[in-house]
C-alpha cells in the first residue's frame, strides 16, 4: 500500500510582518527532524489562491490540511500563544515540531 504524501501549506498575506520568519522556522524544524517535505506557500490574496486559503489568517501553517494551532479566524493577523502563555505573531518552533512529529 502506498504511503500518503504529506503536505505543508503556509498561508500568508504579502504585507504580513511574520510570514517570512514563519517560513524560516518551518524549514528549520523540517531540517532538524530530517523530513523530506517542501512547504508550499499560498498567498491568500493572489487571484489564483485556493478558496480555502481565505478562511485562515496570516501566517497559518497547515499540515495535511490541519491547522497546527486551530483557532476561529476572521482571516486577519494570527496570534499564537506558546506553552508559557507568551503571545506572538508566529508559531513557536515547539508547536511546529509537535505537529511535524505526528507525521513520523
Amino acid at each position: 500500500m502506498a504511503r500518503k504524501k504529506n503536505n505543508i501549506f503556509i498561508i500568508f498575506e504579502p504585507t504580513c510582518p511574520n510570514y517570512e520568519a514563519t517560513c524560516a522556522r518551518v524549514e528549520k524544524v523540517i531540517k532538524e527532524l530530517g523530513l523530506r517535505i517542501e512547504p508550499i506557500l499560498i498567498n491568500r490574496e493572489a487571484p489564483d489562491a485556493p478558496a480555502f486559503a481565505s478562511h485562515f489568517g496570516s501566517p497559518t501553517v497547515l499540515i495535511n490540511g490541519q491547522d497546527i494551532d486551530p483557532v476561529d479566524s476572521d482571516g486577519g493577523c494570527r496570534i499564537y500563544t506558546d506553552a508559557q502563555g507568551k503571545q506572538s505573531g508566529l508559531p513557536s518552533e515547539d508547536l511546529i515540531r509537535s505537529a511535524l512529529l505526528a507525521l513520523k
